[in-house]
């Protein structure tokens, strides 16, 4: 294909809007076991009691995932270490506040906030930091070089019996971007979901545990098919990825791409078209 598609991630104002069009619509219930499977993380973190737990959060946004993970950490350990990572300026703003908000609470950890991109990053280090604790929620996909970013993540940057996760798209998501690759041109994006990460981290890495827990996510995407829908075009560019997907896309390519989404990546329920959203912690350590 010769025409340019632009990357959803490349404009973060308008896939932050898709993204919230996408949590309305179902996206949202993905959290619903957060908190238990944050508490279930850091209760089995061998960290000694008395240590200062170095954290690296990649990908945190505006800290809705996160807020879960310090609240077990300060519930566990005394003094915490969070240093949070991502492009994305206003969500990390946002994040600012929350931890405002929790002062009191989290009066034991000290953030860092850095607004650059994980390859950025890891090249401004002076030093080989380490961490205990490594999380990307989702964000991996936004990594330049990806196998080489997380190898150095699982590999040179977790401390002995540190802990890596990963939370990746499966299911449906991970078959419509699949089908979606060929409209790629970087050949270095190239973990797209659950089955390359776990692939990727039980293969490659020097990780002596790997285990993948899903959870299932249904978005309701019977507006998807229709054209004129403004939020169904929105749900289109997120699960593609891609900046306004039926504008960007030749139109007998669109026929095919639809007819794919619908048949293997959604499940007919009644009059409404289910989007399997599957997501997957990839859980790795040392």
């Amino acid at each position: 294909m010769a025409q340019h598609i632009s990357e959803l991630n490349e404009f973060l104002k308008e896939y932050h809007d898709r993204f919230e069009t996408a949590m309305e619509y179902g996206l949202k219930t993905r959290e619903d076991n957060y908190e238990e499977e944050a508490n279930n993380l850091i209760a089995n973190m061998q960290i000694h009691l008395s240590s200062e737990v170095h954290v690296l959060a990649i990908g945190s946004g505006n800290g809705s995932a996160d807020e879960y993970f310090i609240n077990a950490l300060v519930a566990k350990y005394s003094k915490v270490r969070y240093c949070v990572v991502d492009p994305a300026k206003e969500p990390l703003e946002k994040f600012k506040v929350l931890v405002q908000s929790h002062e009191s609470k989290w009066d034991n950890v000290s953030f860092e906030f850095h607004a650059q991109e994980i390859n950025d990053y890891l090249k401004d280090r002076n030093t080989v930091e380490r961490y205990h604790l490594i999380h990307i929620c989702n964000a991996v996909n936004c990594f330049r070089d990806g196998r080489k970013v997380v190898s150095e993540l699982c590999n040179d940057r977790l401390y002995d019996k540190g802990i890596i996760l990963i939370r990746v798209i499966g299911g449906g998501w991970e078959k419509c971007r699949r089908n979606f690759r060929r409209y790629l041109y970087d050949p270095n994006k190239n973990l797209l979901g659950a089955t390359m990460v776990e692939e990727f981290l039980r293969h490659e890495s020097k990780l002596a545990v790997v285990k993948n827990i899903k959870r299932y996510v249904p978005i309701t995407a019977t507006k998807c098919f229709d054209e004129t829908s403004d939020d169904g075009n929105k749900l289109l560019d997120f699960f593609h990825q891609k900046l306004d997907f039926r504008k960007s896309v030749p139109k007998d390519e669109i026929i095919t791409l639809l007819s794919f989404l619908k048949d293997k990546c959604c499940e007919v329920v009644g009059d409404e078209v289910i989007f399997d959203a599957t997501e997957c912690d990839i859980i790795g350590s040392k």
